[in-house]
């Protein structure tokens, strides 16, 4: 009934998550940590179906940077928060560095998801990836990662030691803002190219 209302009212594309709030896969994902409880299975491929002959593109909503049940399992892919580490909250453990394994796991989850389950692409939220203040003071917390492998990759990449806080006054701190958001740019057509080179159709 919801897919026909859809069509009746001129819809023709429809966001539909396989994750649970919080990143978490709702099936058996053979890349990511999912939960016992997940949907039943073929739903996500017989709700794929239904759309499709509907005539509505599918994708599958995603938070782009955060992994719940992976960083718990490997904390070592958690992003270190620039400058505000030390007064982390238990969410922001979620969130994890894409130069970390995850960067990669999230391709191929994002392959799973359309090879697998049949979608037609992935709709990304939370993909600001600078910015957002959560409940701190704003100007002072930021999830820019200066994790270990960002910090060589900065260096190597700039010569430049990697900021440990915001400070826009910093010339070092601004090549950094800079220098994340293309890493950024090229990560997500990275991903983007990865997906439609494993896509058979």
């Amino acid at each position: 009934r919801h897919l026909d209302a859809m069509v009746e009212a001129g819809v023709d594309a429809w966001k539909y998550s396989v994750s649970g709030k919080g990143s978490y896969p709702l099936f058996p994902s053979k890349v990511l940590p999912y939960r016992e409880k997940y949907a039943e299975e073929g739903y996500y491929q017989w709700v794929v179906e239904q759309a499709h002959e509907r005539g509505i593109t599918i994708l599958s909503w995603e938070y782009l940077n955060t992994a719940p049940l992976l960083t718990a399992r490997h904390p070592e892919y958690r992003v270190r928060f620039l400058g505000r580490d030390d007064r982390r909250k238990e969410k922001d453990d979620a969130f994890a560095c894409f130069l970390s394994p995850y960067g990669q796991l999230l391709k191929d989850f994002c392959v799973e998801v359309v090879n697998d389950l049949g979608f037609d692409g992935i709709w990304f939220d939370g993909s600001c990836l600078f910015g957002w203040g959560g409940a701190y003071p704003p100007g002072r917390y930021r999830w820019f990662c200066c994790c270990d492998r960002c910090a060589e990759t900065f260096g190597k990449d700039t010569g430049l030691d990697c900021p440990r806080e915001v400070n826009w006054n910093d010339l070092t701190f601004r090549r950094f803002v800079q220098w994340r958001y293309d890493f950024f740019e090229d990560y997500l057509v990275e991903l983007g190219d990865y997906v439609r080179a494993r896509n058979p159709y």
